[in-house]
């Protein structure tokens, strides 16, 4: 019997019963860390897309202003003209201008009353490498419409077209003197 607590003292030594070993602190240590390192990175792709659909909602905004203001504005408008990268709408209350800013990526809008005082400004920010198209095409019965294109360079890829918009110009005038559209 004495014999027997002795073995168990001895093999007790070298072996803890209630405790861990190097090896048990090894594989927790190297679990956790690996855990760790998952979260981290799900946690940063989170915060990316985040920031993405952030940026997502502000350009739909934006793309929602430009579309609202620019249909109104055409639609009231008694004549347009195109120069360069700029729309300028003649209104009975005077004119508006609408700027293609490359250099700030913004469409500029700009309303002036019969004297040539600006009465307002507005600002449409672009995507940074966006591209503007402006349009003014002939429609049916002498009838002319606006249109603008935004699009986004693509490398060996045609461009990704953002947002596309037409407005008919006069077409207030022409209802309330009773053409058909």
């Amino acid at each position: 019997m004495a014999n027997s607590f002795r073995n168990r003292r001895l093999s007790c030594v070298h072996r803890s019963r209630y405790g861990y070993t190097m090896v048990h602190m090894l594989v927790a240590l190297t679990l956790m860390s690996a855990l760790l390192a998952v979260s981290a990175t799900v946690i940063v792709r989170i915060v990316d897309a985040e920031a993405v659909m952030r940026q997502n909602a502000e350009w739909q905004v934006t793309a929602t202003r430009l579309d609202e203001t620019l249909r109104a504005d055409a639609n009231g408008a008694s004549s347009v003209q195109l120069d360069d990268q700029t729309i300028r709408l003649a209104t009975k209350s005077g004119r508006i201008e609408l700027v293609w800013d490359g250099k700030a990526t913004a469409i500029r809008r700009t309303e002036y009353d019969q004297d040539g005082t600006v009465t307002l400004r507005d600002s449409f920010l672009m995507p940074h490498d966006a591209a503007v198209e402006w349009l003014i095409e002939d429609g049916p019965d002498q009838s002319r419409f606006v249109s603008l294109r935004v699009s986004r360079p693509q490398p060996d890829a045609p461009p990704k077209l953002l947002f596309h918009t037409v407005a008919h110009v006069n077409r207030y005038q022409k209802l309330t003197n009773g053409d058909s559209q």
